[in-house]
């Protein structure tokens, strides 16, 4: 059985402030909710889920990608843009 929770326990639980969730759900954004009336609910497994599938490891090897140095980065920008002119 689904355990639902209010906006101020995903808020307390996720760090997000009460009115980042309320300015989500306006945008259609965050986990899903439902609502009675006036009352939002969020299903615990769905936040649960939802910040799972954004969870982010910085140790895994899919994601790292070699740095390139910032000047070396600047000079290729801007001189792509001197040649198309």
């Amino acid at each position: 059985m689904s355990k639902w929770v209010s906006e101020r326990t995903v808020s307390e639980m996720s760090g997000m402030s009460i009115q980042t969730l309320r300015n989500w759900r306006h945008l259609r954004k965050g986990p899903p909710y439902s609502k009675v009336g006036r009352s939002v609910r969020y299903d615990l497994s769905d936040v649960e889920a939802y910040f799972q599938q954004r969870r982010i490891d910085p140790e895994s090897d899919l994601l790292r990608t070699p740095r390139e140095k910032p000047k070396a980065a600047v000079r290729q920008v801007c001189g792509n843009i001197v040649h198309s002119l």
